[in-house]
């Protein structure tokens, strides 16, 4: 509190609550007037010490425990939780504390032996604490102190679940007191008048909880109904608790976000885990009744070749090329399902290679004639360097690098184009290059091709049927990178594109 100075006065420490009497010693004296001749002398009486030694020991006790509770505040901001043994989740108030959005119980644990904490060092009557959120203005109740039961109660069922700021404050208070300046209501003026009765409150002092330059919260505090003024040295010390309060409150927030973030990511991982192996069981089980078709099928090829010139030849010929579509897409049902499984697979970590030495040109070749096979009607170039080119590597996990990249450039070229394949030595490695003329990929695009499941925007099929689902390229570098390798494209929208692959080279 201020104190007039007077002359020759000394002014005493003071904390709220709390008013310190001059001592004896420290004040000014008034000489006695002198007694009447023949008066009967009297003994001049001392102060009495017991008064100013009992506030003395008074202001002891009250600031060893605004010390104490300033130290558990600090002690907060480095330990993982408050210890509250005076929260009852069953007390008064407790399902319209329950009520609050957004607000955990532990949270309001926390928040409750802060607003004790406060209490203890500001003096006041009654306390309460709300979070505010910045960006949004939401205004949610905390804890509070010092109310009768019913007081309590009522407090909590006032707020609702979208609370503002600005609705519970004013806009005007809210906005000086989100702009981080302390606010001093005075309880019989409008908009306050009516909620604030109810506590039996006179004046109430709102004083932001400010941490990096953002509201996070606000304090509220009162000293019922002696309406007395709040003086500087109050009002500074309640913003000091008011800020340490903030950060401990905003340190609490943070680490139960970290925590919900890490057991949404725990959540997010074994979702993941239980869906690779979905895709595993079902892939195989898929992988039964579709070989199934595919042998019934080729035996169905063979009794129509067999029974060739026996009928009508339209009709044979018909059931022929009728066999051979179905042929065709069971075999590109039978890659898709090899392809989940091989998916889930590198997903669990279960892709076995089993390497061997290897020529890189044959295996290209092999793969070329292949596709040359399936595809008549299109013209694929190959040209490769007369030498062999030795590799260590599973020779059909590569054949299928070349078909995917080869099934690739097929389809999204026109018929027309011819698509071309290089394959030489360079620099220690074996570079493999697969080259369209289709459309093209955006550079923003060239490093998502490879993810799983990725399809380039705007790039549709140029020939075949089919969309695919975005499991080749992934499954490609996949391999060439369990091989030591590397994948890359090179490509601009309208001129084609460039996959290539490149492996070590055995030395000789």
């Amino acid at each position: 509190m201020n104190l007039e100075r007077g002359e020759g006065a000394t002014v005493q420490p003071s904390l709220p609550g709390l008013s310190i009497a001059p001592s004896a010693a420290s004040s000014p004296r008034t000489p006695a007037p002198r007694e009447a001749p023949g008066a009967v002398e009297r003994p001049v009486e001392e102060p009495m010490a017991h008064p100013t030694e009992r506030q003395r020991h008074a202001l002891d006790g009250r600031t060893h425990a605004a010390l104490d509770a300033l130290l558990a505040m600090a002690e907060a901001l480095v330990t993982t939780s408050i210890p509250s043994p005076s929260v009852e989740t069953d007390g008064p108030g407790a399902s319209e504390r329950d009520a609050a959005e957004g607000i955990t119980p532990p949270a309001h644990a926390v928040a409750q032996r802060l607003t004790e904490l406060a209490g203890s060092v500001l003096g006041a009557e009654r306390l309460a604490m709300a979070s505010i959120e910045d960006a949004t203005g939401l205004m949610r109740p905390l804890a509070v102190i010092g109310f009768t039961p019913e007081q309590e109660a009522l407090w909590w069922a006032g707020w609702r679940p979208e609370t503002r700021a600005r609705d519970r404050l004013g806009p005007e208070t809210a906005t000086r007191l989100c702009a981080g300046e302390t606010v001093a209501l005075d309880a019989e003026a409008p908009p306050h008048r009516e909620r604030l009765n109810a506590f039996a409150v006179t004046r109430l002092l709102l004083i932001p909880m400010i941490v990096h330059g953002q509201i996070v919260g606000a304090l509220s505090l009162d000293y019922g109904t002696s309406g007395r003024e709040f003086s500087r040295d109050e009002q500074a010390l309640g913003e000091a608790v008011a800020q340490l309060a903030g950060l401990v409150v905003e340190r609490d927030r943070l680490l139960r976000a970290a925590a919900e973030a890490r057991a949404s990511a725990l959540a997010l991982s074994a979702t993941n885990r239980r869906m690779d192996e979905f895709l595993s069981i079902a892939a195989h089980e898929l992988r039964t009744p579709v070989t199934v078709i595919k042998a019934n099928m080729q035996m169905l090829a063979r009794r129509l070749t067999a029974d060739a010139g026996a009928g009508d030849g339209v009709v044979e010929r018909r059931d022929r090329e009728m066999a051979e579509r179905i042929q065709r897409q069971v075999e590109r049902l039978i890659r898709l399902v090899d392809d989940l499984v091989d998916i889930s697979r590198i997903r669990l970590g279960r892709l076995e290679l089993r390497p061997a030495l290897a020529d890189l040109g044959a295996i290209v070749r092999e793969a070329v004639a292949e596709q040359r096979l399936s595809h008549p009607e299109r013209v694929i170039t190959l040209e490769a360097d007369a030498g062999a080119l030795p590799i260590t590597a599973d020779v059909d996990r590569l054949e299928q690098v070349v078909a995917n990249y080869l099934t690739n450039a097929l389809k999204y070229s026109r018929p027309e184009c011819p698509v071309m394949v290089t394959v030489r030595a360079e620099a220690g490695r074996g570079v493999v290059m697969v080259r369209d003329c289709g459309v093209g990929i955006p550079p923003e695009e060239q490093a998502q091709v490879w993810e799983l499941f990725h399809r380039v925007p705007g790039i549709e099929v140029q020939s075949g049927s089919g969309v695919g689902l975005g499991l080749g390229l992934h499954l490609s570098r996949t391999i060439v990178e369990r091989h030591g390798g590397a994948v890359g494209v090179e490509s601009a929208p309208g001129e084609g594109s460039t996959f290539w692959f490149a492996l070590p080279l055995v030395r000789e």
